[in-house]
C-alpha cells in the first residue's frame, strides 16, 4: 500500500456581501451595474473572482471560520439609474467574505494488478476521491514493480 489517507484542505465561502459606495442610500431595484459598453456586471463572475483572490490570500490560514474584506478596483464600471438613464462611475467594490477553511481526511482505496497467466505483478494503485466545488477529484498513486511511483490528479463533474 502506498498510503492510507490524504488530508485535503479547502476553503469555502459561506457568505459574501458586496459593498459599493455609489449604491449607498439608493434603492437597489432602481439601479444596476453596467460596463461602459452597456453589458451588465455578472454576480457569478464577481463571486468567482472573489473566490480566486481568497484562495491566494488564505493559503496560510488554519482550519476555522474567518471574515475577510477584499477591495476590487474597477475601470469602466457604472451604476446605471434605470429611471433617469444616468450613469455614475464606480471606482471599486468591497467583497465582505465569511469563509471556512476545512481539512478532510480522505481514505485511499487500494488495488493490485497482476498478469493473470503468469502471476507477475503489474502495478499497485491507490485512489482517493475528494470534491472541490462542482468537481470530483481523483488522486491516483501508481507504483510499478520497478519502483517508479507517479501521482495523477483527474477532475470530473460530480
Amino acid at each position: 500500500m502506498l498510503c492510507q489517507t490524504m488530508t485535503f484542505r479547502s476553503t469555502y465561502i459561506t457568505n459574501i456581501f458586496w459593498h459599493i459606495d455609489e449604491m449607498a442610500g439608493r434603492a437597489s431595484e432602481n439601479y444596476t451595474l453596467i460596463f461602459e459598453n452597456g453589458q451588465p456586471l455578472n454576480a457569478t463572475v464577481m463571486t468567482q473572482r472573489a473566490n480566486e483572490e481568497l484562495g491566494r490570500l488564505t493559503s496560510a490560514y488554519g482550519v476555522g471560520s474567518y471574515k475577510y474584506n477584499i477591495k476590487f478596483p474597477f475601470e469602466g464600471l457604472f451604476l446605471y439609474d434605470k429611471t433617469t438613464g444616468l450613469r455614475t462611475a464606480v471606482d471599486h467594490a468591497i467583497a465582505m467574505i465569511d469563509f471556512e477553511v476545512r481539512d478532510e481526511s480522505i481514505p485511499f482505496q487500494h488495488f493490485k494488478y497482476s498478469n493473470k497467466g503468469t502471476g507477475t505483478e503489474l502495478a499497485n494503485v491507490s485512489i482517493a476521491k475528494g470534491t472541490v466545488g462542482d468537481k470530483a477529484l481523483n488522486f491516483v498513486f501508481h507504483a510499478d514493480p520497478d519502483g517508479r511511483v507517479s501521482l495523477s490528479l483527474f477532475a470530473e463533474e460530480k
